[in-house]
């Protein structure tokens, strides 16, 4: 089996390869652990086997382990400006051997590399089988929900990542995907009003109900937007109205998907 307090020191002594005080490293070590852990809760909530469970954890532990090189050489988390931190994580872990310090068997090895190398497309390849999938699906939620969770305590341009414009207002291709069901592409979001609406959008994406459910009782949806005001709230009395339109069809969305 897993050994997942012994993957967690080898990671946290990977990490030491790297500049903590870097907000950006700080901030991927923290995201990181937090993932780990909703993974693993997500997985019992499921009521899946041990042996699930712990591929699940080791899963959020080594999910965006590229990202360390990432910051380092490009200074960015953005893919587009870089490289994708996910197909770089498993050439770090499986071309070059790295996931054999992290655990010594290879019995779970296409698992976790399918798992890790779909958590950031904007959808799951097909052709995976019922375990990889499961798994492939389960740490697309943890992600994208300690992302709500990190919104709401690191820096707005951290977060946001767009330029911000007060009399700005929302890309109609954003506020098209988002009314359609979809999450909204990167090339879509423009400005930090998009960036916003992209967020919001995840909820499109979730797999399970008991991680929908868990974004429903931290109330993150409200609590993100109202943090953003503090920074970024928009000038435009129209483009306030949209986040507010777009706000309530997210949490009726939540409402009517975590029904039970």
């Amino acid at each position: 089996m897993i050994n997942i307090n012994c993957a967690k020191q080898v990671f946290l002594d990977y990490v030491k390869n790297y500049d903590a005080s870097d907000s950006k490293i700080a901030l991927k070590i923290g995201h990181i652990l937090r993932v780990m852990d909703l993974s693993k809760m997500f997985a019992i909530n499921l009521e899946w086997g041990k042996e699930d469970i712990e591929i699940a954890t080791l899963i959020g532990l080594l999910h965006d382990i590229g990202r360390f090189e990432q910051i380092k050489v490009y200074h960015t988390f953005t893919d587009s400006e870089s490289i994708d931190h996910a197909n770089y994580g498993c050439e770090q872990l499986f071309e070059k051997g790295l996931i054999r310090k992290f655990i010594e068997e290879d019995t779970y090895d296409k698992i976790i590399e399918r798992a890790i190398y779909n958590h950031n497309k904007l959808k799951i390849e097909e052709g995976l089988d019922e375990k990889t999938l499961k798994h492939a699906k389960l740490i697309r939620d943890a992600d994208k929900t300690d992302i709500f969770e990190t919104s709401l305590f690191s820096k707005q341009e951290d977060i946001f990542n767009r330029k911000h414009e007060p009399n700005g207002t929302i890309n109609p291709l954003a506020i098209k995907s988002f009314m359609n069901g979809e999450t909204v592409k990167y090339a879509d979001s423009l400005n930090t009003y998009d960036s916003l609406i992209g967020k919001l959008s995840f909820i499109y994406d979730y797999n399970y109900k008991v991680s929908l459910q868990y974004i429903k009782e931290k109330d993150y949806l409200n609590k993100i937007v109202s943090r953003f005001y503090e920074t970024y709230e928009p000038k435009k009395r129209e483009t306030k109205e949209q986040i507010e339109s777009i706000l309530k069809i997210a949490n009726e969305y939540i409402e009517k998907n975590t029904i039970t």
